[in-house]
């Protein structure tokens, strides 16, 4: 076994490629990349971290050669500063990089993961009655499965947690992050006055569209419970919140620029993005994020919306697994509580099968992550504690 960030320092050092946009990037954007990557995990203390991330956000979610579809990527970039600007929580600013990187050494490291994400990939395009069943002709990134993957994953795994500006976790009344919002012209629609009215957008409820992706799970009940049950707190899931504010920023954006934006067409051109295609591949990201922290126990609200036998499924819902594993193993480089500055290394060894992970010296209680695999249907020995 090896130090996980040991391990990423030696595979981007002997083989950048692989973990960059390769079918995107020109050269130089590579090595700017991958310098963004090994200054962040050589990194010994959070005020000189916070540039580089900052750096590879950027690089991630603007660049390769998809700046027309990446539009609302201004709009994700300046609420992920913002709540940094607010709340100064640099432990969730570093933990996005984190999350990023580790869902792409599950990627390649391990081909259970891989070949489910593949699949659910080619559901998605098989599935839409107007798309040829020659997939090739129909993908958003590259032309392969694994461009997909990555136009898929920078979304999810860098936006799965924007919800937290308007929640109590991030240390705001989530009123006063609706107001932020709306000051910094994030949030364009005057009609929005507290956080419920994110739910709706013009005609949609996005809710309801994200539901349509889940199906197996009342997320209107699931909402209607929490707002009973934390009404004097105010307190909403910021799992959930995250998926509705990145679906809003991004209908945003399209509805801003539809008629100069000669990729939004669905004409069947290959040259063209298929605007259904990319309708429910956006869908999907935003089930990934609303799934992320959706649990269930006995205890829980979300019993009572899930249902006795809900579970995830390792190819169906492959992209919201990946985020849910991703989010709970990222422990390393966190800031510490006491604010000396110094980052709480919390590294632990991991060695990646087809199949399986298997990681020693884990710094946190590992019975909930244990719970939670039970719950992902295809998955539930994927991780082996020592």
């Amino acid at each position: 076994m090896e130090d996980i960030k040991q391990f990423y320092l030696r595979e981007i050092a002997t083989n950048p490629h692989r973990y960059a946009f390769e079918d995107d990037f020109p050269s130089n954007e590579t090595n700017k990349f991958t310098g963004y990557l090994q200054c962040i995990l050589n990194a010994d203390n959070e005020s000189n971290t916070v540039e580089s991330v900052n750096n590879l956000i950027k690089n991630i979610l603007t660049s390769h050669g998809k700046e027309a579809i990446f539009g609302p990527a201004n709009y994700l970039i300046r609420i992920i500063e913002l709540r940094l600007k607010i709340t100064n929580q640099k432990l969730h600013y570093l933990h996005l990089p984190n999350v990023f990187l580790l869902g792409l050494l599950l990627y390649e490291k391990c081909f259970e993961i891989q070949r489910n994400i593949n699949i659910e990939i080619l559901r998605t395009i098989k599935g839409i009655p107007e798309c040829s069943y020659d997939e090739n002709a129909y993908f958003l990134s590259s032309g392969s499965l694994k461009g997909e993957f990555l136009f898929r994953w920078r979304l999810a795994s860098l936006c799965h947690d924007l919800g937290y500006i308007v929640t109590l976790e991030a240390g705001l009344n989530p009123q006063e992050g609706i107001n932020e919002l709306k000051v910094n012209n994030l949030i364009t629609d005057d009609e929005i006055d507290n956080v419920e009215d994110l739910y709706k957008y013009r005609n949609k409820n996005l809710l309801r569209l994200i539901n349509a992706k889940i199906k197996r799970l009342d997320l209107v009940k699931y909402v209607e419970k929490f707002k009973e049950c934390h009404y004097e707190d105010r307190y909403f899931e910021h799992g959930l919140l995250s998926a509705v504010l990145f679906l809003r920023l991004v209908c945003q954006h399209f509805d801003k620029h539809k008629r100069n934006d000669p990729i939004l067409v669905s004409n069947g051109n290959a040259t063209c993005i298929h605007k259904t295609l990319l309708k429910t591949t956006l869908l999907q990201v935003a089930k990934a994020i609303a799934l992320h922290n959706i649990e269930k126990s006995s205890s829980s609200i979300a019993a009572s919306c899930l249902g006795k036998d809900f579970k995830m499924d390792a190819e169906r819902d492959a992209l919201s697994c990946l985020l849910k594993i991703c989010d709970m193993l990222q422990e390393w480089d966190k800031p510490p509580s006491c604010g000396s500055g110094e980052l709480v290394r919390n590294a632990y060894n991991i060695q990646f099968k087809d199949d399986y992970i298997q990681i020693q010296g884990f710094p946190q209680n590992t019975e909930g992550i244990l719970n939670t695999l039970k719950l992902m249907k295809g998955l539930e020995n994927f991780i082996i504690f020592e």
